[in-house]
């Protein structure tokens, strides 16, 4: 039975406190630490029978395992984070005396609550309730929270309301509003909230944890490689910008408005591109050669973007595995998969090199799958690798990632020890 580290320990003690005066907990803990196993570990100690564990598909498994790993005094059920997992429940939900919420960044959507969001204040309400994320509110200074503390009537925000009329009300007391243009509307944006105020009024459901605190002590260390693309890219991204339209028989572009055309040099410079007719189509593999030329004898871990790159990279490397647990096991094979899937949640913990072939512009998904090398026995340095081509989009999205606050990095930059 695998044994919990002291830091472990004094989370659970402190979450077991928590819910049981507030009902509700936040673990605002850095990727790796362990957040699964001491939110199990918080309901042996509150004594509950039946667990509901909601989390993203491809952690199952790991959830699963970890409740293997030690002896529990309660049954729990594990299901996907989707909308259609979640309404299945909704009929059992008298069955449970504890949900625990993985990925809770996920349910942050706002002004207007996301399906998943919805679907889950149904299931939870005054259910106890264990919230997990290692990135609770990465794309704005903490308004991304108001919809996740919704899911309970416990929310220490409560008082507004729970309904997308709520948010806005919370909002005039919370939020510098903006007036921002986007495609030629005026709108008004809700992400700069108070966050100073946010952090002492959550701070009392929120239990913060670093991986410094937690004794892991590989560092993660950043590399952004610029590679000189092919003059065929590059001649059709100078084009598609000055003409918005490019077409060769079958081959048709459309850049009719400035979010297409972003999204057709965002695929272009990584060797992709979806054409009209809605095919998707490999122009070069330029960034797959550099990877075969520059990686050999590494074990390595590649995050993509889009289909095509996927299926670019698959034909590359014939031993790759999009099962975590099957590349941590072996010694040869190469793990390839789509950010979206595999950012959160998983471990890549024996890979040599992590590779963005491409980033999207989700700051969660940067912050989460940067950090999937972290463990605790391991003591060489995570390497991370960006591949931007030296005339795409790559190298601005990674600059607006990384510029965007992340709550959790604030949080602990402003609190921690």
């Amino acid at each position: 039975m695998i044994k919990l580290t002291k830091l472990q320990k004094d989370i659970a003690d402190k979450a077991t406190a928590i819910i049981r005066e507030k009902h509700l907990c936040y673990f605002a803990i850095e990727m790796r630490i362990g957040k699964t196993l001491i939110a199990l570990e918080t309901a042996n100690r509150l004594k509950k029978k039946s667990v509901l564990f909601i989390t993203k598909k491809k952690v199952i498994a790991g959830v699963n395992a970890d409740y293997l790993k030690r002896k529990h005094d309660f049954k729990m059920k594990v299901i996907c984070n989707s909308y259609q997992a979640i309404d299945k429940e909704i009929v059992n939900r008298e069955n449970y005396d504890l949900i625990i919420l993985d990925e809770a960044h996920c349910y942050g959507a706002f002004p207007k609550p996301n399906r998943n969001c919805l679907s889950a204040i149904k299931l939870v309400n005054d259910i106890d309730v264990i919230f997990l994320s290692g990135t609770p509110s990465p794309e704005s200074s903490g308004s991304q929270l108001f919809f996740q503390l919704a899911i309970s009537k416990y929310s220490v925000f409560a008082p507004y309301g729970r309904s997308e009329r709520s948010f806005y009300k919370w909002a005039k007391d919370y939020v510098k509003i903006k007036q921002i243009m986007i495609g030629g509307r005026l709108l008004k944006n809700y992400s700069n909230a108070d966050f100073e105020r946010i952090l002492k009024e959550t701070d009392c459901i929120m239990i913060k944890a670093s991986q410094t605190e937690a004794g892991i002590k590989s560092e993660i260390k950043e590399h952004a490689i610029t590679i000189k693309a092919p003059s065929d890219i590059s001649m059709l991204i100078e084009l598609l910008k000055k003409d918005k339209y490019i077409k060769a028989g079958k081959f048709e572009i459309v850049a009719d408005s400035t979010l297409k055309e972003m999204q057709k040099l965002h695929q272009i410079g990584s060797g992709t591109v979806i054409c009209e007719n809605g095919e998707a189509i490999i122009l070069s593999d330029y960034k797959a050669r550099y990877i075969v030329e520059n990686f050999k004898q590494k074990k390595i871990a590649i995050f993509y973007v889009f289909n095509a790159e996927g299926e670019l990279l698959r034909h590359y490397f014939r031993n790759y595995t999009e099962d975590p647990n099957e590349f941590n096991n072996s010694k040869d094979k190469v793990f390839i998969c789509q950010i979206t899937k595999g950012s959160m949640g998983i471990s890549l913990k024996t890979a040599d090199v992590l590779i963005f072939y491409n980033l999207c512009f989700s700051s969660v998904h940067y912050w989460q799958g940067r950090a999937r090398m972290a463990s605790y026995d391991r003591n060489s340095v995570q390497n991370v690798y960006y591949l931007f081509s030296d005339c795409g989009l790559e190298s601005k999205v990674y600059n607006a990632v990384i510029n965007k606050k992340s709550f959790t990095t604030n949080y602990y930059r402003r609190y921690g020890k």
